[in-house]
């Protein structure tokens, strides 16, 4: 047991868990491809349960800049992050696999956490060669196309209201 800004947390069920969600995003991916009517009897609180626990990594573990952090580079080795962010565009994406506006700005919220942190300048740019909004076609061919239509479905749910 360690403490994360003033959480008590247990390493062994935090990497067990990271395993299980790693296991759910596959799972998930592959009823979403193969049998999206066997996808729609899941209920959305299993996608949102993958959000949250991906969103405490990502906001209470990911080390600061420069900094390194044992739990969250061995949490990282338990799942796949390309995986994770395919599961992201994907799902937020399809209205169809995904109805609830709140669940999809959940994903649109853990999408976030993969944008480089820092001045985005043009000195910098060379780090972001590697950056898996450049490589992963998913992310390089419909990120803003996915975040946009997120953005209008948000305001027509307001307005609809």
């Amino acid at each position: 047991q360690r403490r994360v800004h003033g959480l008590q947390v247990n390493e062994r069920m935090l990497c067990e868990l990271a395993s299980l969600y790693d296991f759910v995003i596959k799972w998930l991916m592959s009823l979403a491809s193969s049998d999206p009517q066997g996808l729609a009897i899941v209920p959305e609180f299993v996608i949102n349960n993958v959000c949250m626990f991906f969103s405490f990594v990502y906001n209470h573990l990911r080390p600061r800049t420069g900094m390194r952090n044992k739990l969250y580079d061995l949490l990282k080795s338990r799942f796949n992050e390309e995986s994770l962010l395919r599961f992201i565009m994907t799902f937020i994406d399809q209205t169809d696999l995904v109805k609830a506006i709140h669940t999809r700005s959940q994903l649109l919220e853990l999408l976030s956490n993969f944008v480089p942190p820092g001045k985005h300048d043009e000195f910098s740019a060379s780090r972001y060669i590697s950056h898996p909004f450049v490589n992963l076609p998913i992310c390089r061919d419909s990120s803003v196309r996915v975040c946009l239509k997120l953005y209008a479905d948000v305001e027509h749910s307001e307005t609809s209201a």
